[in-house]
């Protein structure tokens, strides 16, 4: 009997993967996967195709873009403008910019909060954080942070953005819910 039960558990053992392998299905010919790469010499974000490798389009966004953010909730792609202090807003189904958000001074980078209702863009040139109402499409609030902000990211609960300050080797912490500066951190 126990030789019995050890084959048993043996064959399920060996089963096991096998079905877990058939309940994967590979992804039918209309899917896609794409990579957005900002071309900041010649003004532009290149879509490139995963499944096949290779470029498929280049879209034309404003001057000097140097981030690219993406917005699964929503399927759009925010390219960062930084001589033109806006935001591209790119369509990822139709691959082609649907709007143009203006921000401040020398924008560098851009976070989505994980509901992707919020948009957050440190502008380098400006000492500001500005706060974007995605659905809106408009700034709804600029927080001053200190001097050439870089880079933000936010909290996964969404109530937290930390940004990098690189002139003043600060990290500034902001409240998203009351949209306040919390604190500011000296870092190396």
């Amino acid at each position: 009997m126990k030789t019995l039960v050890r084959s048993a558990a043996l064959l399920l053992a060996l089963l096991a993967p096998n079905l877990a392998c058939n309940r994967t299905r590979p992804p039918d010919d209309a899917y896609r996967e794409y990579a957005y790469v900002s071309n900041g010499k010649n003004n532009t974000v290149t879509v490139i195709d995963l499944r096949a490798i290779k470029a498929v389009k280049s879209i034309p966004v404003g001057m000097n873009p140097t981030g690219v953010a993406a917005n699964a909730k929503k399927n759009e792609i925010y390219a960062v403008n930084t001589e033109s202090n806006n935001i591209s807003i790119i369509d990822a189904e139709r691959q082609a910019v649907v709007a143009t958000i203006g921000v401040h001074r020398a924008p560098y980078y851009m976070a989505i909060s994980a509901d992707g209702k919020r948009g957050y863009v440190p502008n380098s040139g400006s000492a500001n954080v500005s706060v974007i109402d995605v659905d809106q499409r408009r700034v709804i609030s600029t927080l001053r942070v200190g001097n050439a902000p870089g880079m933000a990211r936010v909290s996964p609960d969404g109530k937290t953005v930390v940004v990098s300050n690189r002139i003043y080797n600060t990290t500034a912490i902001l409240d998203s819910q009351n949209l306040s500066l919390r604190t500011s951190l000296a870092v190396c």
